[in-house]
């Protein structure tokens, strides 16, 4: 493995990423090696600053609510590419991490009673639906954690599976099946991902009504932007039956193209942001029930991250995602709430989310 400056691609010696140095890696869906950037320094950004780093070479990473805490993008210092194998033998020195103090962990009842208070704003402020989430904790040290994404990486092949971390916000591990938005040149593609089934289903097996619907809810919601942005050519496939380790989702792909300026597409980023599969709908109004239900803060899951640059512009929504604190790991699962939702149905579905994670993490 070699690590190299961005510039230079050819003189550098391999190296580890020095401890407490920002840094990100993202193995993208169905590739064989991971990216990695890496900085002793990195930069808080607001959203109307997103743009003056779209097109120089690093990583953005924005959070669920980029209104309310700074998103964080790192230079590309250093860069790198290599295997996964090499990128554990190489080696990222441990970051210092806080031990784990917080006590917004739903149980059952907490999360049933969370449902009814979100299904109440429903009717009360005619919203059509509402992200609950939660979290779920398992223990795992900051030494395990290169291990963590190995195994991140063996169990989602054809998923983004993505390592960052900053001083300011922590570190975050994942992969995530949901592409917010990927563009080389004028050539653009954005999908649609809602509805959830354990993938022991078979995909011929018909979708029900309302997972049918959240899923219509999402594609209306990225057409409208798109539509408001003026894009060309635009080409919809789907939707369609799409695995994503222990669940299946439905999925529609948009394919378009367009030609923003750099201050464009920081728009257009900002306006899919948050999606309707993190967030709600209407956005504004589910955001706000959000905030006012949840016991926890979400930070960085439900946000989107991924690499910047003239050519390197594809970003991911961090879902199934944790948190990694010195001693203990957060997963964050969520699940949409509509008028017909069921208690227990929505706890399943959150327990399915879950599932692949925590097998990732168990016997470390």
């Amino acid at each position: 493995m070699t690590f190299v400056s961005h510039n230079n691609e050819n003189k550098s010696q391999p190296t580890a990423i020095p401890s407490g140095w920002s840094f990100a890696c993202q193995r993208r869906p169905g590739a064989e090696r991971v990216r990695v950037v890496a900085s002793p320094a990195a930069q808080a950004l607001t959203p109307p600053e997103w743009h003056t780093v779209l097109d120089r070479a690093g990583y953005l990473t924005v959070p669920f609510d980029a209104q309310q805490e700074a998103s964080v993008w790192i230079p590309a210092d250093q860069c790198f590419e290599c295997t996964v194998d090499e990128l554990i033998q190489t080696g990222i020195m441990p970051p210092p991490l806080p031990s784990f103090s917080g006590n917004a962990i739903m149980d059952a009842s907490t999360h049933r009673h969370c449902l009814e208070q979100m299904m109440a704003q429903i009717d009360k402020n005619h919203l059509t639906k509402v992200i609950l989430s939660r979290i779920l904790p398992h223990p795992a040290t900051i030494d395990q954690a290169a291990d963590i994404y190995h195994r991140l990486c063996a169990a989602y092949p054809q998923a983004c599976v993505y390592w960052f971390y900053t001083p300011r916000s922590g570190m975050w591990m994942g992969a995530t099946p949901e592409l917010l938005l990927r563009g080389h040149r004028h050539d653009y593609q954005t999908v649609a991902l809602a509805g959830t089934r354990s993938s022991d289903v078979p995909p011929s097996h018909p979708w029900n009504a309302k997972e049918l619907e959240e899923q219509a809810l999402v594609s209306r919601f990225i057409h409208g932007i798109l539509g408001h942005h003026a894009v060309d050519d635009l080409q919809v496939k789907g939707p369609f039956t799409a695995g994503a380790g222990s669940i299946s989702h439905l999925k529609t792909e948009f394919t378009f193209t367009h030609r923003p300026s750099a201050q464009g597409l920081a728009r257009l980023l900002a306006d899919l942001h948050p999606t309707p599969a993190v967030c709600g709908l209407p956005k504004h109004e589910a955001l706000a029930a959000i905030h006012a239900i949840e016991p926890h803060q979400r930070h960085f899951y439900g946000g989107f991250q991924g690499e910047t640059g003239h050519d390197r512009r594809e970003f991911y929504v961090t879902i199934r995602c944790m948190q990694h604190f010195s001693d203990q790991a957060l997963i964050y699962v969520g699940g949409g709430i509509t008028r017909d939702s069921v208690a227990e149905d929505e706890w399943t579905e959150t327990e399915l989310k879950a599932r692949t994670l925590l097998a990732v993490l168990k016997n470390m």
